[in-house]
């Protein structure tokens, strides 16, 4: 590894953030978890990205054992779940109800929101209904808006050009 390293840092629990290590540790975590289940949960199909969990399935009662399964099994390795950062999702309205229940075991079920779109991993998703635009919409405005206040600058072409690009970003 050599110069590509920085220096070792000391830590007494885990791998410090932007370790590699902990992107190792993440997938094997994360495969553990897939498999527990995918033997446990018969007809369900998890899904995983870092530290971004999920799963989808056709039957509403196999929400409550994948959600008891998650818990424990986060209470076993010590990893702690951040319930105001998980959401559910259906495509369903039927899964809506059992979604609630299941959730309500473990944590008051109105702190996990029930959403028909979300922007995760930077895009825009839409679970149910017709798709929105609502954030292209406030894009394409705020574009707008910048055009105008660039165009009614006093400078040349070529600095109205470089604004535009540090004012993007």
């Amino acid at each position: 590894m050599g110069i590509s390293c920085s220096p070792v840092s000391p830590t007494n629990n885990g791998f410090p953030e932007g370790d590699p290590f902990s992107v190792l540790a993440m997938i094997g975590i994360s495969w553990a978890w897939i498999n527990s289940l995918l033997h446990s949960c018969q007809g369900l199909r998890p899904t995983a990205y870092a530290d971004n969990w999920g799963w989808s399935t056709t039957n509403p009662r196999h929400h409550s054992p994948a959600i008891d399964l998650t818990v424990s099994y986060c209470q076993l390795i010590g990893m702690s779940l951040d319930w105001a950062k998980c959401w559910l999702w259906s495509t369903q309205k039927l899964h809506g109800p059992f979604l609630r229940q299941a959730f309500a075991r473990h944590v008051d079920s109105q702190q996990v929101q029930i959403l028909m779109t979300q922007a995760d991993l930077g895009f825009q998703q839409t679970y149910s209904g017709p798709p929105r635009i609502a954030k292209t919409k406030e894009r394409f405005q705020q574009a707008a808006k910048l055009l105008l206040n660039l165009q009614n600058m006093p400078h040349d072409l070529q600095v109205q050009k470089q604004l535009g690009r540090l004012l993007k970003s």
